[in-house]
């Protein structure tokens, strides 16, 4: 099967497939409101990931004034994990902290979660 991954930063449209994201994740994030993922992609705050026209996965981040930034959410559907979309949007947000000029990249997120293990 081929897979034509591509990352971006959100828009508006991209909040609601965020939200249903974590949705699916209830397990992890037992309520995530929209309007926090419509406000995400107004400050440019949210990464998505597509596999062709499907949203696949996506993270909502926030520069701090401190020069460190913070990870909020981090998810991917179901079927593609273990396939490099979790690694390709975290790298997504490394490459944007960096040209924001911030130094360092704060995970904030529940600590008895199995994915936690490939974020070290």
């Amino acid at each position: 099967m081929a897979f034509a991954l591509s990352v971006t930063m959100g828009g508006g449209e991209d909040a609601e497939a965020m939200s249903a994201l974590c949705r699916k994740s209830k397990d992890v994030f037992p309520f995530l409101p929209r309007a926090v993922f419509m406000k995400a992609a107004e400050a440019e705050e949210l990464i998505i990931c597509r596999d062709f026209d499907s949203v696949v996965g996506g993270l909502h981040f926030h520069h701090r004034k401190d020069g460190v930034t913070t990870l909020h959410e981090i998810v991917v559907v179901q079927e593609r994990r273990g396939q490099g979309v979790g690694r390709a949007l975290l790298m997504a947000l490394e490459e944007c902290a960096h040209k924001a000029g911030q130094k360092r990249i704060r995970l904030k997120c529940p600590t008895d979660q199995p994915a936690n293990g490939s974020l070290s």
